[in-house]
């Protein structure tokens, strides 16, 4: 996609949207707030239980409507949040981080439930070596982290954070954990750069590691005593799961079966249970 022409479809966008109250206010900091303007709220969502997860979350003054607007680029069509993403990702491609950001924040003002942005600003932030704005995204991202792969997400970027702020055994902490979770290259690679930046060092060693014959769980209660003295979450939310679990109700009292299936395979991706198996396959039998 043409990024110039992105562009002009964005700035016709933002003036036919521009006295709209939008869902959230981003401080610099990437910090998530309530929007301060009056009236309605508007937002984008990218699936249906992100409407309701909203509401859980901000609690908002006002009615909310989801944006029926929709722009076209190049026989494209995206609503706003998603113009903005993909307005973000082009910038990234071409290392234009400053305007990442910008983009990346705009999309989230529009959809502040969708975890893909956070983890793209936070990326656009660590191009720019902007590690306590990056540090931050990721904690905002965190309180939308309700699988495995996004969890172990938040993970490896605060391996990367621990890596840069000189904390190797912390950083191992979260790559490590981060594979335990589910396992990706990316945490393989950060590993790989602090054992040949510490040089087999044993201090930044755990003391389980070196056994054969420990397990995981014993691995796990290690990294997890680590990550903890440092503020470091050490497993997904179990209220987030719980909201999860409660919004898949309500779209299956709906009669939106995809959209709880897809709530409900979230949570039992967390938590193995069978009773969210049943109603996995209760919706999937509607849907035939």
């Amino acid at each position: 996609m043409d990024i110039n022409k992105l562009r002009a479809a964005i700035d016709d966008m933002e003036f036919q949207t521009k006295d709209l109250r939008k869902a959230c206010d981003i401080s610099l900091r990437g910090e998530i707030s309530l929007s301060k303007e009056k009236g309605r709220i508007y937002i984008d969502i990218a699936h249906p239980s992100e409407y309701y997860l909203y509401g859980a979350l901000y609690n908002p003054d006002q009615d909310v409507y989801v944006t029926s607007y929709v722009l076209e680029c190049q026989g494209k069509k995206m609503t706003p949040a998603l113009a903005y993403y993909n307005l973000g990702q082009l910038c990234l491609e071409v290392l234009r981080y400053k305007e990442a950001v910008d983009a990346y924040k705009k999309a989230i003002i529009w959809d502040p439930v969708n975890v893909d942005y956070f983890f793209a600003l936070a990326e656009a932030y660590k191009m720019l070596g902007m590690m306590e704005r990056y540090k931050n995204v990721t904690d905002e991202a965190y309180k939308l982290c309700v699988t495995r792969a996004t969890y172990a997400r938040y993970l490896r970027n605060y391996g990367w954070y621990c890596t840069k702020a000189y904390m190797p055994k912390t950083a191992r902490a979260c790559y490590r954990l981060s594979n335990l979770v589910f396992p990706t290259a990316n945490a393989d690679d950060g590993l790989k750069f602090l054992d040949e930046a510490l040089d087999g060092l044993k201090e930044y060693e755990f003391k389980n590691v070196t056994s054969s014959k420990v397990g995981n769980s014993e691995l796990l209660t290690d990294y997890k005593e680590n990550l903890s003295l440092e503020g470091i979450k050490t497993g997904i939310d179990s209220k987030s799961v719980e909201l999860y679990h409660a919004i898949g109700g309500q779209l299956l009292k709906e009669g939106d079966y995809p959209a709880a299936v897809d709530c409900f395979k979230m949570v039992y991706d967390v938590t193995a249970e069978p009773k969210i198996l049943e109603l996995i396959e209760e919706c999937e039998g509607y849907i035939g």
